[in-house]
């Protein structure tokens, strides 16, 4: 079976904040089909929004691609995946931690 290629820019544009946005991916989609998820002109995506692509990838019983993402996403998404085996203790409390760039993110969510 062909891969059906679906341009997430065009779908969601090229600066992606909120988790909930899969869910605009998910209705592009049918049942049936693998996909490949080409995220060339995808500049941003939160860190949420990647939790969320990793579970709909990892949870699919479909294959899903992900292709041409940019350095800075390719590194977070490796940073999600790792740091979702980090469980961190409930303090009670929030703590604002200003981190100055990706190799920083990483240390902090995967250490």
């Amino acid at each position: 079976m062909k891969s059906k290629v679906l341009n997430i820019a065009s779908i969601l544009g090229t600066d992606i904040r909120v988790r909930s946005r899969i869910y605009e991916v998910v209705n592009c989609m049918d049942e049936s089909s693998d996909y490949i998820f080409d995220l060339s002109g995808v500049e941003f995506i939160s860190r949420s929004f990647a939790d969320e692509l990793i579970s709909m990838v990892e949870k699919s019983d479909r294959s899903i691609q992900l292709i041409n993402t940019n350095p800075d996403i390719t590194a977070l998404l490796r940073i999600v995946k790792a740091g979702r085996s980090v469980r961190r203790p409930d303090t009670g409390s929030i703590c604002i931690h200003n981190l100055a760039d990706m190799k920083e993110v990483e240390m902090f969510f995967c250490k």
